[in-house]
């Protein structure tokens, strides 16, 4: 909690509660509409007492972080209203910042009820004024739902992979907790001078028993099924950043799923920091990588754009494997696309796959400034590359992902929106 709300919950003043003989003056004021997006999944999965609970453990932690002092107004199910301290809707704290609190605060730790635990996935955003047919004023019992879930898709397999997904995720957030994630940077360098460095890309690594760089890469679909992805993405952004202000020699880039590409409060802190240091900004890249589809809408080219703006570069990763569209690559404007390794395997054992290679490499580089090849994994594919193309290399012949554990640690609160540690040994 901040020194500002911190000091707040020391002089709480007496508020009354929904229904009760202030209602109908503080019914104009700002409210929280907090929706548990996931209720329907944890019901279906863990049973309606799991959901339930986890909905009264929302309210109770609104009011243990000083978002509220008031009971909720229910709205069905999933939906409940609250109603915030005057200082956290005043014009001295952004909706932005405060919805931001908001999330962490509800969000950022999972729920146990019943020998169960899960995360509760959670929306809120203001509502100036309630009208009192809360059903016909657009914010009744919701139907938004996660990504693999409808109601006709509810079956014995889907409860048994959605409960295994969950399982891993939370593995992540505890190894997290008991800092056993790190960072593990792989260099991007140029096709003729190996010394000369793009940038490099942060992978995350999870550390095992014996300390052992394991991937998570498995683990991040389970994320990206279940709907915590964003939260995910968030805390390797910012263990990126934190490297970064270590080290003002250092352009680093780090991976974000297309569910991630949305300006909103989860993003608040990151924007502020970015806007704040302009020259890490600089050394910054964004890569967007195509493991889910980009939401049908222009909240992604929104992203893209603020990033833009505060001084961040933009890759397109894995591009032309799955979903990524050209539409989308041409009004991104992209500093860097990297082209799917799936094109230079094919192209060693197939001249058509070859000019395939080519021809991509020619589109993109009238898309971005800078194409990477990736996937380099001999000196015939160094040669092949070389003979051809005026692009940048990556690949575990060239370098592999390093994890130096002293600087590239992931620190447990970053879990609470704080930035994270990086120790200056080498």
């Amino acid at each position: 909690m901040s020194q500002r709300w911190a000091a707040h919950m020391k002089c709480r003043p007496v508020i009354e509660h929904i229904g009760g003989p202030g209602h109908a003056a503080r019914r104009q004021a700002p409210q929280l509409l907090v929706t548990l997006r996931n209720h329907a999944h944890l019901a279906a999965v863990y049973g309606n007492a799991f959901a339930a609970a986890v909905e009264r453990e929302l309210q109770g932690r609104a009011l243990a972080a000083g978002i509220t002092s008031d009971a909720a107004l229910r709205l069905g199910d999933d939906r409940f209203l609250l109603s915030p301290y005057p200082i956290l809707t005043s014009e001295s704290v952004s909706r932005e910042r405060l919805l931001e609190y908001v999330l962490i605060s509800l969000c950022s730790t999972p729920v146990e009820h019943g020998g169960q635990t899960a995360f509760a996935l959670v929306e809120a955003r203001l509502i100036d004024a309630v009208d009192t047919k809360l059903t016909d004023s657009g914010i009744g019992p919701g139907t938004a739902t996660q990504p693999g879930f409808a109601p006709d898709q509810c079956t014995e397999a889907w409860r048994l992979e959605y409960a295994k997904d969950m399982s891993e995720a939370l593995r992540v957030f505890q190894l997290l907790n008991a800092g056993r994630l790190t960072l593990a940077f792989q260099p991007i360098v140029a096709r003729v001078d190996f010394s000369q460095q793009l940038y490099q890309e942060g992978l995350v690594r999870a550390l095992d028993e014996d300390g052992e760089p394991v991937s998570l890469e498995a683990a991040l679909k389970s994320l990206e099924r279940v709907g915590l992805i964003r939260l995910f993405d968030r805390c390797v952004v910012q263990a990126v950043l934190a490297l970064l202000r270590l080290r003002p020699a250092l352009c680093l880039g780090c991976n974000i799923s297309a569910q991630s590409v949305v300006v909103d409060s989860w993003w608040r802190q990151v924007l502020e920091d970015l806007e704040a240091d302009p020259f890490v900004a600089s050394r910054l890249v964004i890569e967007l990588t195509e493991n889910a589809s980009f939401p049908g809408t222009d909240e992604p080219l929104e992203f893209v754009s603020k990033l833009q703006q505060l001084g961040c570069r933009i890759a397109l990763d894995n591009f032309g494997s799955r979903f990524n569209t050209l539409d989308f690559s041409v009004r991104a404007k992209p500093a860097i696309i990297k082209i799917d390794n799936g094109y230079l395997g094919r192209g060693r054992s197939d001249g058509a796959a070859r000019s395939v290679l080519t021809n991509l490499v020619q589109l993109c580089s009238r898309l971005a400034d800078d194409i990477v090849i990736e996937g380099i994994e001999s000196e015939a594919d160094i040669d092949a590359v070389r003979r051809r193309m005026d692009v940048w290399l990556q690949g575990d012949f060239i370098g592999r992902a390093k994890v130096r554990r002293s600087e590239h640690g992931m620190a447990p609160d970053l879990l609470m929106g704080c930035t994270a540690t990086a120790s200056e040994q080498t």
